[in-house]
């Protein structure tokens, strides 16, 4: 937004998969309304969307018209010793199937709602 570098920490392969807000407030609330069934299970809620943190960061410099600069660290610079998962994805089957869970926004419509909300 503000036209500043966007720091990636190694060299941006790893995945993730990235929910608007509204989709996990959802799903929070359909395990309240159906605690009875949850009750003791383990859920997943994210977006079935996976994308790299590149692509993420490609897509933010795109929605907000910036001029930002996409610029890398490495991993030790950045973590020392730790070593950054590189994917994570969230598996969503069992939500959907016991409490009736789905995505409404994409990645992109994400971003961009995002984006409107701070403007």
């Amino acid at each position: 937004m503000n036209d500043r570098d966007i720091i990636i920490h190694g060299d941006g392969s790893q995945t993730r998969s990235m929910a608007y807000v509204l989709d996990i407030v959802d799903g929070l609330i359909r395990m309240m309304n159906n605690f009875s069934v949850v009750n003791g299970e383990i859920l997943n809620l994210g977006s079935d969307e996976e994308m790299s943190i590149l692509e993420h960061a490609k897509e933010i410099v795109k929605a907000f018209k910036s001029n930002s600069e996409i610029k890398f660290i490495s991993e030790e610079d950045a973590y020392g010793n730790y070593k950054d998962i590189k994917r994570r994805f969230a598996d969503t089957t069992k939500a959907k199937k016991l409490i009736g869970y789905k995505t409404n926004y994409t990645t992109k419509q994400g971003i961009e709602r995002v984006i409107n909300d701070w403007r």
